[in-house]
């Protein structure tokens, strides 16, 4: 009895030294585990960081890349420049929509659009020329942030195009102007001295009578020719401004006319002299023996045509009688 109780202690002995040795075992086996599968995470992720990486070259390729503004944070310095520029932008903005449409018509009073025209002109330059000062001076002093930041250079250069096209908008509507003052300009000359030119035609025909008057009927001459100079230029302006505003034709049209009545007169100034009585009876003479065989060579034709006319006549109707017998009945023809 004695011997199977202590082969029974024994056993019990030894059962509990195994499961203690195992327990220890499970123990010191748990980090090294864990460790284990914290490397075997990693190493996942970072597999599947390397595919998205991939995944994501594979896709630049395929796309162009977009550039990718920087942000310009709030409160910073960047940020108040970036404000600041905007209000410029603005300014030139407000500026740009005051700009008119110029379209004259045949009732328009040039005189009056071009003088309002001009003084607008005038007046958006000089905010052209204020806003310059404004920007000029905000730009030099904070060139240095500017210059760190793409986005604020970016925007400087769309404010600085945007003040060319204004420019270059005021300069074209300048130009209008001027040609619509051309033709302004050329109604008032032209319309102006009809009269003027029939006060010197009269005053050439009187001086080239009498030889004494006759170096004043040059002074005339000399007047005139510079006046028509000066119509003539302006006349030519003004036709050339049709091509800008062709709603004016009609307006030119008239101007034309016009213009040609004088240049008619200005003719007629310049080829008046002086001429002594004997040599004005024969130019008279030859003007009347002119006429006469003039005259004399259109009734010549007139009485041949007539001749011929009367001839055929007559021609058809002896035709007509030798196809008839003597009781007016027609003979067959062949």
């Amino acid at each position: 009895m004695k011997r199977i109780l202590q082969l029974i202690l024994v056993i019990t002995l030894t059962a509990t030294s195994v499961k203690g040795q195992q327990t220890e075992q499970q123990d010191i086996a748990d980090p090294v585990e864990m460790a284990m599968q914290q490397l075997e995470e990693k190493r996942k992720q970072e597999v599947q960081k390397q595919q998205e990486q991939t995944q994501q070259d594979t896709k630049d390729i395929e796309q162009p890349a977009t550039v990718v503004q920087p942000i310009i944070i709030s409160g910073t310095p960047a940020y108040d420049i970036r404000f600041k520029l905007l209000e410029f932008q603005s300014e030139l903005i407000k500026l740009a929509k005051t700009d008119q449409t110029i379209n004259p018509n045949s009732e328009t009073d040039l005189k009056i659009m071009v003088k309002m025209g001009n003084n607008r002109i005038q007046t958006m330059k000089q905010a052209i020329s204020s806003f310059d000062i404004k920007w000029n001076t905000y730009c030099q002093a904070q060139q240095a942030t500017i210059s760190e930041e793409e986005d604020l250079m970016t925007k400087m250069a769309d404010i600085q195009q945007l003040r060319q096209v204004l420019v270059d908008s005021l300069e074209t509507q300048a130009n209008k102007y001027n040609m619509l003052a051309d033709i302004n300009k050329a109604e008032n000359i032209i319309f102006s001295n009809k009269a003027t030119y029939e006060k010197m035609e009269k005053e050439a025909i009187e001086m080239s009578i009498i030889k004494k008057t006759a170096p004043q009927l040059e002074k005339v001459k000399g007047k005139e020719q510079i006046l028509f100079t000066q119509i003539q230029t302006s006349f030519d302006k003004a036709k050339a401004a049709l091509e800008t505003f062709p709603q004016l034709k009609q307006r030119i049209k008239i101007l034309e006319d016009k213009y040609v009545e004088i240049a008619g007169i200005s003719a007629k100034i310049q080829a008046t002299e002086y001429k002594p009585f004997i040599q004005r009876i024969k130019d008279y003479l030859l003007g009347l023996a002119a006429t006469a065989i003039l005259l004399l060579f259109i009734n010549m034709v007139a009485a041949k045509i007539k001749a011929a006319k009367a001839a055929r006549d007559t021609a058809k109707k002896y035709k007509d009688m030798l196809n008839k017998d003597e009781n007016g009945i027609e003979y067959p023809t062949i």
